[in-house]
Order: structure tokens, then sequence, then C-alpha cells
């Protein structure tokens, strides 16, 4: 299954890319979340994620995630399954002043 991951804001930079395409057995949203964590301890990034972001259980509460142009509260959430050519986009909730 191929996955298109789009990054927005604060994790492009510190994920250092806009676009990953991911490979593999990714069934739910969950799973790719869980990959992006493992990608920044990968490459030496997971202080930087969690002090921006938090830990996975923050993950969800602090980025809008969109599945093919739905944002996944209207689906099923982080439980909601993927398919091949899928395209997510993650978006940081961020407020300046």
């Amino acid at each position: 299954m191929k996955i298109l991951l789009i990054f927005e804001s604060i994790l492009k930079n510190i994920l250092g890319k806009e676009q990953i395409n991911i490979s593999g057995d990714y069934s739910t949203i969950n799973d790719v979340v869980n990959f992006i964590y493992d990608y920044c301890k990968k490459i030496g990034k997971i202080d930087q994620l969690k002090t921006s972001i938090g830990d996975k259980r923050d993950f969800y509460d602090k980025i809008v995630i969109i599945l093919n142009d739905i944002e996944i509260s209207a689906l099923d959430g982080k439980e909601t399954t993927l398919n091949d050519e899928d395209q997510i986009v993650f978006i940081p909730i961020t407020h300046g002043g």
C-alpha cells in the first residue's frame, strides 16, 4: 500500500520535508501516526516533536488530520481505515498573537 503524507507548518519544519511517500502495511490513521513518531526517532527529531506536539495521545488534539479532503473526525477518527493511494494532510493547530 502506498500513502502520501503531507505536512504543514511546524511538522514540515521538524520532519524537514513537506511530503513523505510511505509504503507498507498501514491499515489505520493510528498506524501512520506511529510511523511519524518512529520516523522522528530515526532522524533524531523525537524530542523536538514531543516538545512541539506532545506524545502520541496529544497528537490528535493538536493536529487536524485530513484524509482525501475529509477531516478524520467525520470518519472513524484514529481508527479510520486506509486504502492504497490515500493522501493524508497533517495541519497543526497553532495560534499567533
